[in-house]
């Protein structure tokens, strides 16, 4: 039986962000990605966060204890193209930003994840050069912020 982070990882895998062809859960990242399945979303437990120093953290909310909360950093990783010797990065840009916005609208319209999450989820965006499986990919590493409620 999944624990509530765990079900709230698989509820951000479940979400259909246009333009995106695949969202994988934490147990279906396949061993290698092909370029037909790109761009894709891989949901990671884990933080790539850039500068960040908090992984998780854990609250009481209440004097009784009856409300404790747990705080994660995890990443959401956008792939979106390979990059190469012969990249062209310009002109990738323009569908990377619309991808960018489709991600952030979908966020908004479902933020607790179908109500697994107990606080409205919140996300930083770092897009440039990511690496997954040894190759290198313009793509995101979107760090989000889960608080669920334990």
């Amino acid at each position: 039986m999944s624990g509530k982070f765990h079900s709230a990882l698989d509820a951000l895998a479940a979400l259909s962000v246009p333009g995106v062809n695949h969202n994988y859960t934490i147990g279906a990242i396949p061993e290698r990605l092909t370029r037909a399945s790109l761009p894709l979303l891989l949901t990671l437990p884990l933080l790539d966060g850039e500068g960040l120093r908090k992984h998780s953290e854990f609250a009481i909310l209440t004097p009784s204890g009856a409300v404790g909360v747990a705080e994660y950093y995890v990443t959401h990783l956008l792939l979106y193209v390979p990059t190469g010797q012969n990249r062209n990065v310009a002109s990738s840009l323009p569908a990377l930003a619309d991808l960018i916005d489709s991600y952030a609208t979908t966020i908004r319209q479902n933020s607790t994840l179908g109500g697994t999450l107990y606080q409205p989820l919140s996300y930083y965006a770092l897009p440039g050069d990511v690496t997954w499986g040894g190759m290198t990919y313009l793509g995101v590493r979107f760090v989000l912020r889960m608080v669920v409620e334990v």
